[in-house]
This record gives structure tokens, sequence and C-alpha cells, in this order.
């Protein structure tokens, strides 16, 4: 992921799971209000689940579960990512700012110069870096991020195919 940071473009800011992250603006179709998401058969809801986007479903992964920490307590926003005719929602705690400085902000420190948190697995599309103001911030890979979730989605319920429903009947 060298060169996350090569280019003068606009970045959302973001937190998710106590993290403050940085996506390219660009790569971010909207932003929407968050809620909590309807349940998807076989999906369990720390993963992801449904949301009425404008009458559209929109599916949606879990930020802090996207990002390899714990699953997020709150979703006040949802990014929405799109590539070609196919969607997904981040659910995010909190979206902080459109940030067209951050690029200049950030220090020379290098890449991963920063320890990642002990349950923060190193990530090879996520790139930790420091401001020069000395905050910690992960600059995203949108391809990544989108193909990760599509496979969240498309993947964690596979696992309970063979299992049998609970049903209270």
């Amino acid at each position: 992921m060298a060169g996350v940071a090569s280019s003068a473009v606009p970045w959302v800011c973001f937190r998710v799971a106590g993290g403050d992250y940085a996506i390219r603006l660009g790569a971010v179709v909207e932003v929407i209000a968050g809620r909590s998401p309807e349940l998807i058969p076989l999906l369990p809801l720390a993963v992801g689940g449904i949301l009425n986007a404008r009458g559209e479903p929109l599916a949606v992964v879990d930020g802090g579960t996207l990002l390899g920490k714990q699953p997020s307590r709150s979703h006040h926003h949802v990014l929405v990512l799109e590539r070609g005719n196919r969607r997904a929602g981040i659910l995010v705690d909190l979206v902080l700012r459109i940030d067209r400085d951050l690029e200049r902000r950030l220090a020379d420190v290098g890449r991963h110069a920063l320890d990642a948190a002990p349950e923060e697995p190193e990530s090879d599309w996520i790139e930790r870096r420091q401001t020069r103001e000395g905050a910690a911030i992960g600059l995203v890979d949108s391809e990544a991020l989108f193909k990760r979730a599509m496979d969240l989605l498309a993947g964690a319920g596979s696992h309970r195919r063979d299992e049998r429903c609970q049903s209270a009947f």
C-alpha cells in the first residue's frame, strides 16, 4: 500500500471502535445517518445487516469487525462504497470531518512507524501514520476495504449453513 498518501486529495476522517481512520473522499459515494441494521438470515449482527437507504436495500458491515477490532457499539454514520453495480455500507461510530490538508499534516515517520494497539492486527491495507500534531490515524485502502466488506457479507454465514435453525416453536 505504499504511496497511499502520495497525492493531494481530500480524505474522509472517521472513528471506529476507538480508532481514527481516513479513506479517500473519492472512494465514498455518500455518507448517511447510521442506525441499527436489520438482520440478514445466517449473518451475525456483529458482522452486519441491511439498512433501508432511500428505499433501496443496502448491505452494511460493522466497521469494527471489518477493521479487525471489536464490533462497534454505536453507529452514527454509514460510509457508502460502490464498485460497478455493487454497493456496501460501512457502519462507523462517527464521521469526524473531510480533511483537505491531511497529507500535509502527516509526519514523515514512515509506514507502520506507530506501534499498533495490541488488539489491532497488522494489516497490509491500513497504513498506520501519525500527524505532526501527534494524533494516530489509519489510512485505509478503499479497494481492499470494499473487497473485505463484500467477502464478509458473502461468507460470514456460510459456516452456519449446516447448523439447524433454532426456533422457539
